[in-house]
């Protein structure tokens, strides 16, 4: 219930205390929410980096599509994984340290190997260090 007022006062822009904006677009959200969810945006919000005393912090290493998918996660725990998303969530999850997104994501793309995608999802895989998805993907290639 807590968590679910959290979100009706960030989708209101109540209390919001940080924006993290990817390009031209901006999220209004709380540093408690986020860090609580994220070690990396604890770590961000809780040391000597720049961002811990900025009230608009530029994200760009992620579409503005995936953060706003990464903040709603935050705020309600849920997340719609697909096969045009996996991917950048994966990604965008390691990045920022949500292990549960990344889980269910590699757990998705064992789901939807093919002879077309397993040694592209074999090296994703390896970058994002998913070893039991590599592996699969790899025992997957040789089948």
């Amino acid at each position: 219930e807590t968590l679910a007022k959290l979100n009706e006062f960030r989708n209101g822009r109540s209390f919001t205390d940080a924006v993290l904006c990817v390009g031209h677009e901006e999220f209004p959200c709380h540093r408690n929410v986020l860090a609580v969810s994220s070690p990396y945006f604890n770590a961000m919000f809780s040391s000597d980096l720049k961002e811990s005393r900025e009230a608009k912090i530029c994200l760009n290493e992620v579409s503005p599509w995936t953060l706003r998918r990464l903040i709603d996660y935050a705020y309600t725990g849920k997340i719609e994984i697909t096969v045009d998303n996996a991917q950048d969530l994966l990604a965008a999850s390691s990045l920022f340290q949500y292990p549960v997104i990344v889980d269910g994501c590699c757990e998705f793309l064992m789901k939807h190997l093919h002879p077309s995608n397993c040694l592209g999802i074999e090296d994703f895989a390896h970058l994002h260090s998913c070893s039991k998805l590599e592996a699969d993907a790899h025992r997957f290639a040789l089948d």
